[in-house]
């Protein structure tokens, strides 16, 4: 009952824009430039032992200095917890979305983070977007680089189950494609993905689809499944072991403007491996135009 008259007060200082014509809306979000947003969430993860369970938070910072050119820079913290702080990071990302001409579009990012096992020493991402009406084919490439990171395999043997923990640096490229329709108020998109991980040269597949529905300025709304597997190799061994994992996730998010220029979003998420480990995860935030 709080949190409904909450919403309720904080409607009550906020600009109407329901009865707002969509296009009128659209015109009126292009005097928009900057945008800045936050959010916190937590992670819990079963068996506690040896993941522990993930505290996290972001804020990001945006700018059109041009209609069609936004660029971004964020700051990501985690901390890993298991009765006591396991380790925590932050990951800086700088990047931009582009629109070249009314059918190509590119998203370009680059991340770096501190000397910690479960954040990438070096990330980047490229994708290219090719559009054509509702239609759009998606190409894109994202390496990491981790100075050390935590590979967990498991060893079955009379119905128990054993975690074998390897510091190893690693480096994943990641190249994917995919395709993207767009009808009325709806965005679906299909996506695979070929990840080579090193040392070892595994190879893993996993595929990702999404569906949202909503407008700038409104709403949106997408749930989100990915499935796949892992693949890395744990060299630490009297004999070297190519290790596959399955894995699936689940994920809905919502973001709500409640004003014209600002508004609250949230997410659920569940990943489940065989290893096994299930991840159940919130995130809250909220968000600034003007």
């Amino acid at each position: 009952m709080a949190a409904f008259l909450a919403l309720g007060s904080v409607r009550a200082f906020a600009e109407d824009i329901s009865t707002l014509p969509d296009d009128e809306l659209v015109a009126r979000r292009e005097t928009l430039k900057f945008s800045i947003e936050g959010a916190g969430g937590f992670n819990f993860v079963t068996p506690q032992d040896p993941f522990g369970n993930w505290g996290m938070g972001y804020i990001a910072f945006f700018y059109k200095p041009i209609p069609v050119v936004k660029l971004f820079a964020q700051a990501d913290i985690a901390s890993q917890y298991d009765g006591k702080r396991l380790g925590s990071g932050i990951l800086g990302t700088v990047g931009t979305y582009v629109d070249w001409t009314s059918w190509f579009h590119t998203y370009t990012a680059l991340g770096a983070g501190t000397n910690c096992t479960f954040l990438p020493l070096l990330r980047v991402d490229q994708d290219l977007i090719f559009s054509i009406k509702w239609f759009s084919i998606i190409g894109g490439i994202t390496y990491y680089k981790y100075h050390e990171y935590d590979s967990f395999y498991r060893k079955l043997a009379a119905n128990q189950v054993t975690y074998y923990k390897k510091h190893i640096a690693r480096e994943d490229l990641t190249p994917s494609v995919g395709l993207g329709l767009y009808i009325n108020k709806f965005i679906a998109e299909i996506r695979g993905f070929r990840n080579v991980d090193n040392p070892g040269n595994s190879v893993s597949y996993s595929g990702l689809f999404s569906l949202g529905y909503g407008m700038e300025g409104r709403h949106w709304t997408y749930g989100t499944f990915i499935y796949g597997e892992e693949a890395y190799l744990v060299n630490n061994l009297a004999q070297s072991l190519n290790v596959r994992e399955q894995a699936y996730s689940i994920s809905v998010s919502h973001r709500h403007w409640i004003g014209f220029s600002w508004g609250l979003f949230g997410a659920l998420t569940y990943m489940h491996m065989s290893l096994p480990m299930d991840n159940y995860g919130i995130l809250l935030g909220a968000f600034k135009e003007w």
